[in-house]
């Protein structure tokens, strides 16, 4: 479930447009109350480099979003753990 999530917020993100320079958040209204919530990227072995990459900047660009200033984001990576030592989720910000 959760990778068909973070495969819509990806895809959904590729498509909106870049938009204009960011207005400071000082001078923004917030369209939306404070809200709390959690971006996942797969950060599984699967995905190509340039994959990754897309996924990396669209959650960043997600993360970033001005949805309200009282909001808080959470960016977690989300593999296999293969290895030893390893975890499945890591918690990136």
């Amino acid at each position: 479930m959760v990778t068909v999530l973070s495969g819509a917020a990806l895809f959904i993100s590729l498509l909106a447009p870049a938009g204009q320079d960011p207005v400071p958040t000082a001078d923004s209204t917030s369209a939306f109350p404070a809200v709390n919530y959690a971006v996942a990227v797969d950060e599984s072995a699967s995905l190509a480099p340039e994959d990754m990459k897309a996924e990396k900047a669209a959650a960043k660009r997600i993360a970033l979003g001005d949805v309200s200033s009282s909001s808080q984001v959470t960016v977690f990576g989300f593999a296999a753990a293969e290895k030893a030592g390893q975890r499945v989720v890591d918690p990136v910000c």
